[in-house]
């Protein structure tokens, strides 16, 4: 049982890293989200980013609709993964969230369930060194035919912006006014710890450029090959 459920939420992880409101942290409040210093990402529907995954071209990551949550409208990203998991992006100020949808997993005779939670993944008004950090719980129920459990999953983050105004060239293509960051990620679940550690590069007026995540010693490596932007 303690495989499938990890399993489930790396699934959650790598998903949430592709550039997730039950959530405990206080930056995510109204009056801590900033004054934007520029689109980062450009959220709108059928804007759409395509990306190399570690050589390979990987299927187009696209907005396809919006939804409400807390009165805000989040943008549906279209995402591969192995259990359909919903992703959505928002824009609050100068804070950018992802959203990961409700996880819910049946397989062999033991169903597991996640809940949805989001992070806030860039603060465009940071200036360089400058970070932001925070907990965020969702909430786990296992079920084995007759017997249940249910638990907390804590996930801490710590963004740091490395480096602002600069420039990147991408599979040919330069790219300027360019935000560098660090994201990390350590989820505790039932005693176990995973680190997550990531570098993003978001250009203004396109979005994510590039990006490294490591996760237990794998690695995978994106850059944007093409994007559309409405």
């Amino acid at each position: 049982m303690k495989k499938i459920t990890l399993l489930a939420l790396f699934t959650l992880l790598f998903s949430s890293l592709l550039i997730t409101s039950c959530s405990s942290d206080d930056s995510v409040s109204d009056d801590s989200n900033g004054v934007s210093s520029g689109d980062y990402w450009p959220l709108a529907i059928n804007n759409q980013w395509i990306y190399n995954e570690n050589g390979s071209v990987a299927s187009p990551v696209k907005i396809t609709g919006t939804d409400n949550f807390g009165g805000t409208a989040y943008y549906r990203l279209s995402t591969d993964n192995a259990y359909n998991l919903q992703v959505w992006a928002a824009k609050k100020g100068a804070t950018y969230f992802l959203r990961t949808g409700e996880l819910n997993l049946t397989e062999n005779g033991i169903t597991v369930k996640m809940s949805a939670y989001e992070l806030p993944v860039l603060k465009d008004n940071l200036a360089v060194n400058e970070q932001w950090s925070g907990n965020v719980i969702s909430k786990v129920s296992v079920t084995n035919g007759s017997a249940s459990s249910s638990f907390d999953t804590t996930i801490k983050y710590l963004g740091i912006i490395l480096e602002k105004d600069a420039s990147i060239t991408v599979n040919g293509t330069v790219y300027t006014s360019v935000i560098k960051m660090s994201f990390r990620q350590e989820v505790n679940f039932q005693g176990q710890t995973t680190i997550t550690e990531s570098v993003y590069w978001y250009a203004k007026g396109v979005g994510p450029v590039k990006s490294i995540n490591t996760i237990n010693g794998s690695t995978v490596e994106s850059t944007l090959v093409s994007y559309i932007i409405n």
